[in-house]
């Protein structure tokens, strides 16, 4: 999320950027250089969306009904720079075991179905 976006969701939430810069603990100028510079700390930004009642998944630019993909690690500001904590550390480890999963379970039905035999002949 921009800072305008972050903008238009706060006012829809009849947050000002002020007020909602003084909720987390910064300035307006503060917030924005935080949004703009993606250097805030991950217990600012689940403040940030505990305040405007928004995922963070949403923050992210994907709607609370969105896939998974915004789990990917690469597209998570890895703790905005710093050492991520150990509970964030295996949230990743847990997000790469689904993909395995994921990829297995996806061969198991190309192969009950057919999908990788029909694939492997027009290869």
């Amino acid at each position: 999320m921009n800072y305008n976006e972050l903008k238009r969701v706060a006012e829809s939430k009849n947050f000002t950027i002020k007020r909602l810069a003084e909720e987390i603990g910064l300035t307006s100028n503060g917030l924005k250089r935080s949004i703009e510079g993606e250097t805030m700390s991950i217990k600012t930004l689940r403040d940030l969306c505990d305040i405007l009642q928004i995922s963070i998944a949403e923050f992210f630019g994907e709607g609370a009904t969105g896939g998974t993909e915004w789990m990917a690690a690469e597209t998570i500001p890895y703790n905005m720079g710093r050492q991520p904590s150990g509970e964030v550390q295996q949230l990743y480890a847990r997000i790469a075991e689904l993909k395995e999963d994921k990829a297995f379970l996806q061969a198991q039905v190309a192969a009950l179905t057919g999908t990788a035999s029909k694939k492997t002949k027009s290869a």
